[in-house]
């Protein structure tokens, strides 16, 4: 309309204005000029006065004072090139009345009783002000159009205040409140419900940390992540797809999850520096402009990867919630964040795209249903949400464990289901109680994983802090008043002694074998952890990182847990082994807990492990068997603090730090020959320790052989004072010489308890089962399963009957299956003898009929 009349300028109303009818689609930012098709627009400058109030650049609105600081900071911005002085048609008419003063006429609501000379005098001296300051010149919108002067950058505007601690915290605050919704594209309408205190975000950097980055960040140092140093680069030369740092691919990972872009935004939301938020932009821009070259997405596979496109997606919301609440906002911007948005919702809700069963794709799920509230897509919406209803199910199984075999991940994805309920509750939807219900039974397991010095166990690909012994006392708690559980299904056991003076110093045990899930695994089964007295004794060697060398391979195997290895090599982990580990059986007596697990992964070997605690005595029988020879290896993996006092065959004193404890390890059972192996950065073998990504720090593990076919190592553990007393159970201690070791009965006797092992109570007549089967008609298959360890050597004698006639006998092996061919029809039946310790015993199999 403006422009059809040939209006070369129009002035927007006041900022809060209710009334305003302004119809433009943006309020394209807060204090500055704009072009808008043919029309320039001037602003109408907004600021805070000293009381804190927002309030118009004009006489009526603000003291004389309070315009001149505004002309002040004006002057102070950053490409602030105009503005202008704000009348209203009553601004000097005196319209209060008085018995003394004269009604000269009336216009509506408006009286006029004459002139405002206060007011008058309040404009005459900001004039004055203005006439007498060199760098401001005073021209009219025609002259300012005739010079074509460059229009300001919408980051050079800023808020204006009066130098009072009201006004300047009214302006540190403030969120802008825009009232106009009659546009249909602002960010405004887009990130609508959105209740956005960020508890969404994934923060990997604290406030105490972001404005020192961010300062180095726009001095043009890049930094992404925690544990990569920063790396120098300008933005017009930026190469997306630099290789750096010794770990590579985590850089690309979140340099593509334009990462940097939590540092620089709430770095602006604690300092209002908004160079911050111009250097993201112009990353922004960058990274966007090398994503509009196909081959540039095609060749680099982190540009569109599940973990770097959802990170990136609610970085860029938190990016432009906090540009837009700030009035740091305009067309070019709002267009090339809303088509970068829409690009990542198509990717996420692609299911090509999508990862199932893992934390990265409730991630994506989480992305998708921040994208789908703020560009109000509700197919995207109901697809994250039946999507997250699935994750939940493979993430957590019956016992509310999760089941990617690291309790660092149990957290994360725990509270990703608890932020992601945060945000649906937040937009009232009944889903959000659903999960943060769930999420409460989660935690209690989590509670367990947690040592007492507060931090969580180094399983899986759990971290821990290098070279910290507490957390903060607030975590240093107690979490259940029961000192023992068992995972079955799982194949974990806690053990919490609860009763030291400090929760710090309790006696913690884990214990695990089994997995239902290949990710963060290790092979870690048959493994346990040991912690006490302000010290972890026997560590989780633990993560290394996500590299594919040599290392890795290392911390992931066998060799870097505190478990039992065939031949110096690790077993293999996949689905295809899930049922070859677990946990048989558990018993909780009065005095002490025997949990039983076992690991068969090694091809043709069976190896048992019950874990029997005591309060601070825990001992370990471990039996392995096998038809042939193996070097059966015991490891002990040593934490920092821990050191060897003295050391043989068949005991080890160990230091435990300066708490004047030590742990003495004996062994009873067969023979074995004990090496103290010290770590070495350069060898990827054992004595070495990761606390945490990029570290690695030398240890020393104890190493205990067995060479044979078949046998036992039964060791106890036991934490010592100063007098060399083992704290039991309540009140009871004993000294290591009143460990009894009863080789017949395999137990040991500490006092009046027995403490005793699986092996030596097998009733065989309640654990072996038989099956018989016909295999390709003219096959005879018999199967024996034994589900229960046992101890000690047993063999198997085989008798195959036709019509009640043995016609071929087997001698004693260890073999379980047997294959015998069928010639003749008939009736048959298998015969079975069990030599076990000098006594046999025989039993029948199925009756078969073959035709």
């Amino acid at each position: 309309m403006l422009s059809d009349l040939n209006i070369k300028v129009d002035s927007s109303v006041f900022y809060s204005d209710t009334h305003s009818g302004n119809t433009f689609p943006f309020f394209y930012g807060f204090n500055q000029v704009h072009r808008i098709n043919d029309i320039i627009e001037f602003p109408v400058i907004n600021g805070f006065n000293s009381n804190g109030l927002l309030k118009k650049f004009d006489p009526n609105s603000l003291t004389e004072t309070e315009m001149i600081d505004f002309i002040q900071q004006m002057k102070s911005r950053d490409n602030f090139t105009c503005a202008q002085l704000m009348f209203h048609s009553f601004s000097f008419i005196d319209q209060k009345p008085d018995d003394n003063k004269k009604l000269y006429w009336s216009s509506g609501s408006h009286n006029a009783y004459g002139i405002n000379q206060s007011l008058m005098k309040r404009f005459e001296t900001v004039l004055d002000f203005i006439h007498n300051e060199q760098d401001i010149e005073v021209i009219t919108f025609e002259d300012y159009i005739k010079r074509n002067i460059p229009h300001q950058s919408f980051w050079g505007d800023g808020i204006f205040n009066s130098n009072t601690d009201k006004s300047k915290n009214a302006a540190s605050r403030f969120i802008a409140d825009r009232l106009n919704k009659t546009g249909l594209n602002s960010f405004e309408e887009l990130n609508m419900k959105l209740s956005f205190n960020y508890m969404m975000l994934n923060r990997y950097f604290s406030d105490e940390e972001v404005v020192l980055l961010a300062q180095e960040i726009t001095d043009g140092q890049i930094i992404v992540y925690k544990r990569i140093e920063p790396l120098s680069f300008n933005i017009p030369n930026f190469d997306w797809n630099v290789s750096y740092s010794n770990i590579p691919n985590t850089f690309q990972l979140y340099l593509h999850s334009l990462n940097f872009l939590q540092i620089l935004v709430r770095a602006y939301e604690l300092k209002r520096n908004v160079k911050y938020l111009k250097v993201a932009y112009e990353l922004i821009r960058s990274w966007y402009d090398f994503c509009s070259k196909k081959e540039n997405i095609s060749e680099n596979k982190y540009v569109f990867c599940d973990h770097a496109v959802s990170l990136r997606s609610d970085n860029l919301i938190y990016f432009a919630k906090v540009c837009n609440d700030h009035a740091y906002w305009d067309k070019n911007m709002f267009d090339m964040i809303k088509t970068i948005l829409e690009q990542n919702g198509n990717w996420l809700s692609d299911e090509k795209n999508y990862t199932k069963a893992h934390n990265h794709g409730i991630m994506q799920d989480k992305a998708l249903l921040h994208i789908g509230f703020c560009m109000q897509n509700i197919d995207w919406i109901e697809l994250a949400k039946k999507r997250l209803s699935e994750q939940k199910k493979a993430a957590f199984n019956e016992e509310y464990v999760h089941t990617e075999n690291s309790p660092a991940y149990a957290q994360l994805v725990r509270k990703m289901f608890l932020d992601i309920a945060d945000f649906l509750e937040a937009n009232r939807d009944e889903f959000g109680t659903e999960l943060r219900d769930d999420m409460q039974k989660v935690q209690e397991y989590i509670n367990w994983t947690i040592k007492p010095n507060g931090f969580i166990a180094q399983v899986g690909d759990s971290s821990n802090p290098i070279g910290v012994l507490c957390a903060d006392k607030s975590k240093l708690v107690r979490h259940s008043k029961e000192v023992h559980v068992v995972y079955p299904i799982t194949g974990q056991y806690f053990f919490r002694s609860n009763c030291d003076t400090l929760p710090q110093n309790d006696t913690w045990k884990f214990v695990k074998s089994g997995y239902s899930n290949t990710t963060h695994k290790h092979a870690d089964d048959l493994s346990f952890i040991l912690y006490s007295k302000g010290y972890e004794i026997f560590t989780d060697s633990g993560i290394y990182g996500y590299n594919n060398d040599i290392f890795r391979k290392y911390f992931t195997s066998a060799l870097a847990h505190n478990s039992i290895i065939v031949d110096n090599q690790s077993y293999i982990v996949d689905r295809k082994h899930m049922n070859c580990v677990g946990m048989a059986h558990h018993s909780f007596f009065s005095e002490y807990d025997r949990v039983s697990v076992f690991n068969n992964a090694y091809q043709g070997v069976k190896i048992n492990r019950d874990f029997c605690s005591y309060g601070d005595l825990t001992i370990l029988y471990d039996y392995v068997e096998s038809d042939e020879y193996h070097v059966y290896s015991q490891l002990f993996h040593l934490a920092e603090n821990i050191s060897v006092v003295s050391l043989s065959n068949r005991s080890i004193r160990l230091k435990v730090g300066d708490s004047g404890y030590y742990v003495d390890i004996l062994q009873f059972g067969d023979p074995c020959r004990v090496q103290a192996i010290n770590g070495d950065l350069s060898i990827p073998q054992y004595g070495l320790i990761s606390r945490t990504e990029n570290h690695m720090d030398t240890t020393t593990t104890l190493k205990f052989d067995m060479v044979t076919a078949y046998g036992f190592f039964v060791t106890a553990i036991a934490i010592t004072n100063a007098e060399g007393y083992i704290y039991l159970k309540d009140e009871k201690k004993c000294k290591i010489n009143d460990l009894k070791y009863d080789n017949k009965n395999l137990s040991i006797k500490i006092l009046d308890i027995c403490v005793d092992s699986s092996y030596s109570d097998v009733d065989f007549d309640k654990v072996v089962k038989s099956t018989t089967t016909i295999q390709d008609k003219n096959c005879l298959n018999f199967k024996l399963d034994i589900n229960k360890p046992y101890l000690g050597r047993l063999e198997f004698a085989y008798y195959l009957y036709k019509d009640g006639e043995v016609i071929e006998k087997r001698m004693y092996s260890l073999a379980t299956n047997q294959v015998f061919d069928i010639k003749q029809k008939g009736t048959y039946r298998i015969k079975y003898f069990l030599s076990y310790d000098d006594k046999k015993k025989s039993y029948f199999g199925d009756t078969i009929e073959v035709k």
